[in-house]
């Protein structure tokens, strides 16, 4: 667990959950602020809504219980996949079990946009300021969600590895995010 991660443990056990933003600090060489695996445990604070400065991505593991994201509330288990863009209001509730993990991916979207591909920029901004604009919730059954679930894998098994390098990272993170813009229902909206 790196630094950065322990100090937002510590600090979310002393203070108060609020529907404050929780930023997450800008990294000075990537658009991947940073790359969390972190259990959640139970009970929470009545109020647990927040946003963030960024766009989170989040997969759950293991656990189950309920999200609230965008208006919806909906089930989540181990293989929920959740995209929640820069500022959208969120909340997790465990249900029933000690805890739940999560692995978590804050991504800087300007920058990110701004150094990617022309026909993949298109894509994912289409996606995030279209489809997404209120966060995106794949069931684990979803075969998006499945194909996420194995990049983001591949994500942090890179990143325990020395030998591989921020842009093989970052390089897998575009393709997450152009395979979850490119979902049937995405492509069929975007024609209508």
């Amino acid at each position: 667990m790196t630094t950065f991660e322990k100090d937002r443990l510590r600090r979310m056990a002393e203070e108060p959950v609020n529907p404050e933003c929780r930023d997450y600090p800008p990294a000075e060489d990537s658009f991947i602020s940073a790359m969390t695996d972190m259990p959640w445990y139970p009970p929470y604070a009545a109020e647990t809504a927040h946003y963030h400065n960024c766009m989170e991505i989040g997969l759950c593991l293991s656990g189950t219980g309920i999200v609230e994201m965008g208006g919806f509330r909906r089930r989540f288990e181990g293989g929920t996949l959740l995209v929640v863009p820069r500022g959208v209001r969120h909340a997790q509730h465990n249900a029933g079990d000690p805890y739940t993990r999560w692995r978590y991916i804050a991504l800087d979207v300007e920058r990110l946009l701004s150094e990617c591909p022309p026909a993949c920029r298109e894509l994912i901004h289409g996606a995030l300021f279209g489809m997404w604009s209120d966060g995106l919730y794949l069931d684990p059954a979803d075969e998006a969600a499945a194909q996420g679930a194995g990049i983001i894998e591949s994500m942090f098994a890179r990143r325990r590895d020395d030998a591989a390098g921020q842009a093989q990272i970052e390089a897998l993170a575009l393709v997450l995010l152009t395979v979850l813009a490119h979902r049937r229902d995405f492509e069929e909206e975007k024609k209508e």
